[in-house]
């Protein structure tokens, strides 16, 4: 509600270096809830569920008659499954038109099939999307897809579309009166005159942007000797930052490494966050104790974004850190995700989480979870060891799946 209509712009990460075709991988730890809702009105804290486990609702069942009674009654049942999902979106541009870009995008989202289980969530969409090169905003996008969610045999489809225009205001700026005053008005020479004329005219299209590619998002020599020299203005320092989060050149690595470890430790969040960002793409080992840190001093809301940053920085330590927040029930389906993405370098700690609190039934779903994404040979005979210390988990349907996929893997 605070950003009013810049939450409506529809934002899509683009690659790095120029090219007409990519695609992006993600995996998703996927909740369906089983059980049913009592036939009840809408609560506006309903539209919160998605922060946690019915939190709002364990709330409001400590302050019985708040509400009203229609309010206070709760659910019938909380039972929810979870669920390894995969999606797969490929781009592709298909033509440039002066500075808007015009890019395809297929969307495929399937859930892990789970021996025992007919739950499953699949998704998929086909949009058209147009870019403006010169704004830097998608500015139309149409898009039309289902949904489809099975549960114990019954399949529910749920077609939909979207259309989205950005659309230019019609006020104008109404100028002061005194400058629509001819007395008013400066004399200029006739080169004073040229000079204006030139600076106003409308900027023509390099060739770069008349290619159906877009443009590397680089810095300058001359912006990073601003940068390093602090002598950029507050928004232009952002932007930069931006910038290095997803562009590296080892041309002047030691300097800009040093320069964003500095603006790591300054006070202003927005610019500690995202130095932090950036320190993640040039020097992850440097950045590990910034992101740590930030971690520790995040409210539970906002560890969801640090846990994505202790992933992308592939460190050992940050693995650990991960690994210990699988057993915490609003942060693990999130950990979870975030050590799939950090893959086989962190299944040595999740074998050893494993090992040393297999008697937790969460940790435990949490780490078949992961291992049945990323684990190899050695989690095989982990798990049969501890199958033999523990016969009492051999009903787990998380472990025989994980068992299962592993071994798919080879």
């Amino acid at each position: 509600l605070l950003l009013g209509s810049v939450c409506e712009i529809p934002f899509e990460k683009l690659p790095g270096r120029a090219t007409s075709s990519w695609m992006r991988s993600d995996v998703y730890l996927l909740k369906v809830p089983t059980g049913r809702r009592q036939n009840r009105p809408r609560h506006p804290f309903d539209y919160f569920d998605h922060f946690g486990r019915n939190q709002f609702h364990d709330w409001r069942g400590r302050f019985p008659g708040m509400f009203g009674n229609e309010f206070d009654r709760g659910f019938e049942s909380n039972a929810e499954e979870e669920l390894i999902g995969r999606s797969n979106t490929k781009y592709k541009v298909l033509k440039t038109e002066k500075n808007l870009v015009t890019v395809s995008k297929r969307y495929s989202l399937r859930s892990d099939k789970v021996e025992g289980k007919t739950t499953s969530a699949n998704s998929d969409y086909e949009s058209s999307l147009v870019f403006d090169l010169d704004r830097g905003v998608f500015v139309s996008q149409d898009l039309e897809g289902k949904f489809q969610v099975e549960i114990a045999g019954s399949s529910l489809d749920i077609p939909f579309e979207l259309t989205y225009k950005l659309v230019r205001s019609d006020n104008k700026a109404v100028k002061p009166p005194h400058q629509n005053q001819p007395e008013n008005r400066i004399a200029q020479s006739p080169d004073e005159k040229s000079k204006r004329k030139a600076e106003n005219k409308p900027r023509k299209n390099s060739s770069t942007l008349n290619k159906a590619t877009f443009p590397d998002s680089g810095l300058t020599d001359e912006q990073i000797d601003r940068l390093i020299d602090d002598r950029l203005g507050a928004t232009e320092l952002l932007r930069c930052l931006n910038r290095l989060t997803n562009w590296k050149s080892s041309d002047r690595g030691p300097e800009i490494t040093n320069k964003l470890i500095q603006l790591a430790k300054t006070t202003e969040k927005n610019v500690r966050d995202l130095a932090i960002d950036a320190l993640i793409n040039w020097a992850p080992k440097e950045a590990t104790p910034f992101v740590i840190d930030g971690f520790h001093n995040a409210n539970r809301f906002s560890r969801r974004t640090w846990m994505h940053r202790l992933a992308r920085t592939q460190q050992s330590d940050a693995t650990k850190l991960l690994c210990k927040q699988l057993g915490d029930a609003s942060l693990s389906r999130f950990a979870t995700a975030a050590l799939v993405t950090m893959g086989p370098d962190c299944e040595s700690a999740v074998l050893n989480l494993l090992l040393s609190s297999a008697s937790d039934e969460k940790t435990l779903n949490a780490c078949m979870n992961v291992l049945s994404a990323i684990g190899s040979k050695k989690s095989i005979q982990a798990i049969q060891d501890l199958l033999q210390q523990n016969p009492d988990i051999r009903s787990n349907t998380n472990v025989q799946y994980a068992l299962k996929q592993i071994k798919k893997r080879g």
